[in-house]
């Protein structure tokens, strides 16, 4: 039986494209799947207060913001709440808070699947969504605090602790990291 050199070109040429794909796949990079969090997940609407009242720490800051206190610390603010000391580092996380910013302020057990309860967007895009401030030790969450005012009394960039000086800022009327 003659087969046809054209039929016999395309069949090398499939074979030759499919080989291709196999090995173009196998040298896509993945990220390898990563363990689940050490110390389990953390409820951000679960409400637990074990270092203090939320309602009590959010009305401290709006307190500062609204003296215009130009230098104190986030402990301090904290303790005038009533807090315990009972923390090492707090975190802001929004609805566009990213897994890379997460492990950044918080350090590389810590990933968004490691919380439920995260902050949803606004549904309008001109106003920003809500956002959270969790307060951990040594890498593991105790406390979150949600502040759902448009303009919170309280804004930082990566994390802030317990010493970190922080003082009224009149451009945005919050008390920020100086």
């Amino acid at each position: 039986m003659r087969r046809s050199p054209v039929l016999l070109g395309a069949a090398a040429a499939v074979v030759v494209a499919l080989a291709s794909l196999g090995t173009g796949c196998s040298a896509v990079e993945t990220t390898p799947p990563r363990s689940s969090c050490s110390w389990g997940t953390f409820d951000l609407r679960g409400g637990d207060e074990p270092l203090g009242s939320s309602d009590a720490l959010v009305g401290a800051f709006d307190d500062a913001a609204g003296r215009r206190v130009d230098s104190t610390t986030v402990g301090e603010v904290a303790a005038s709440a009533g807090w315990s000391a009972g923390w090492d580092r707090v975190i802001y996380l929004n609805d566009l808070t990213t897994d890379a910013t997460l492990t950044r302020k918080a350090g590389d057990d810590v990933h968004l699947d490691c919380f439920t309860g995260l902050p949803r967007g606004s549904g309008n895009s001109d106003l920003p969504g809500s956002g959270v401030t969790v307060f951990m030790t040594e890498g593991r969450p105790v406390q979150a605090v949600w502040w759902n005012d448009l303009n919170p009394s309280l804004r930082f960039g990566n994390f802030l602790l317990p010493d970190t000086p922080i003082g009224y800022d009149a451009n945005t009327g919050a008390m920020r990291e100086k």
